[in-house]
Order: structure tokens, then sequence, then C-alpha cells
């Protein structure tokens, strides 16, 4: 099989594409030093379940999707499912990225790289969250740790209304979806 870093070289796009807004992927994997920077107001990257590690691109690791999101504070949609880095479940990484204009976040995946990636992400109150988590270890149940997280998001100095907030465990497929949805309330 052809793989997408023979398709593409070092680059989508031959490196011209500084004014792409939207970005969709389904079913591509590719490295995410890849997916062009600056300009991206929308970016969605999806899988159907996460890769094995032998099938995930080399140089596709954490410092680059970290970069891509530094670079790409003008984001205002990130939709990221199944396609998370796998070093996301061991730790979550020191670093604060800033996305003030996101407006919609959707990640998909295992339960401990979506809780650590938003652990690192400082997004505006009134984003829209939904996160799918699906648990990697059924013996240790630390799928709850991201409820916490999704509490501290929401403590802010500004008042927040929450429009929506829905927490369901599906215990067929070991899955935990949390949505949520806020406004600031009028004065």
């Amino acid at each position: 099989p052809i793989t997408p870093w023979e398709l593409s070289g070092t680059t989508l796009f031959k490196g011209r594409a500084p004014r792409l807004r939207k970005l969709i992927l389904s079913q591509v994997l590719i490295p995410w030093s890849l997916i062009p920077r600056g300009q991206l107001t929308h970016l969605t990257i999806g899988l159907f379940h996460e890769p094995s590690n032998a099938d995930v691109p080399p140089h596709s690791d954490l410092n680059q999707l970290i970069d891509l999101l530094i670079n790409c504070p003008g984001l205002e949609s990130l939709v990221l499912g199944c396609c998370l880095p796998s070093q996301l479940s061991l730790f979550p990484h020191g670093q604060t990225i800033h996305l003030p204009r996101l407006s919609l976040l959707c990640l998909a995946g295992s339960s401990s790289r979506i809780t650590n990636l938003f652990k690192m992400l400082k997004l505006p109150s009134s984003a829209k969250l939904h996160f799918h988590c699906v648990s990697e270890n059924i013996t240790t149940h630390n799928d709850h740790l991201l409820l916490p997280v999704v509490s501290a998001h929401f403590q802010s100095p500004a008042p927040v209304e929450f429009k929506a907030l829905k927490v369901t465990l599906n215990r067929m497929d070991r899955s935990l979806d949390v949505t949520a949805l806020t406004s600031h309330p009028t004065s």
C-alpha cells in the first residue's frame, strides 16, 4: 500500500496552502507535520478506530500535534476522531495551548488521550464540547477523570449558564459520552 507521505512528500499541497481555512480528512492517517498551519479555522480528522502503533506514520507524535495547534490560533472548530497520539495516554504534557476562537471541540478515542489533551487546552468557556471516550482498561475505570477536568474548564470568573450537559455511560462498548454546551447569561 502507498503511504500518505509517499504521495505528498514532506508537505501537503507542496507547501502552497497558506490560505486554506478548512481541512477535513476522513480515514486518512497522515503525520501532523503535513497539515498546513496558519489560516486554518476548521480542522476535522476522523478515523473509525485508533490505529495500532504499527499503523502510525513516522514522526506522528505529540510534539507535532502541539506545534500544529499552537500555530493555528484562529481555529474555530476542532474535531479529532480516534487520531490522537499514543503519548497522550502516558501523562499530561505541561504545555498550555490557547485557542481563543474555538467554538466547537469534538474528540473521540481513548479516555486518557482525550483527558490529557483537554487538560492542555485553554478554550473559551462558551465552546461546545463533545467527547466520546473509550475505556482502555475495564479494570481501572479511569474514565471518570474526564468529568473533573470538564468541570474545571467551566470554573471562570465570568458566570456561565449551561444550556445542556449530558453524560452517558455505555457499558456494552465501554464508552463514555460527554456533551457540554453553555452560554454567558445576558445582563
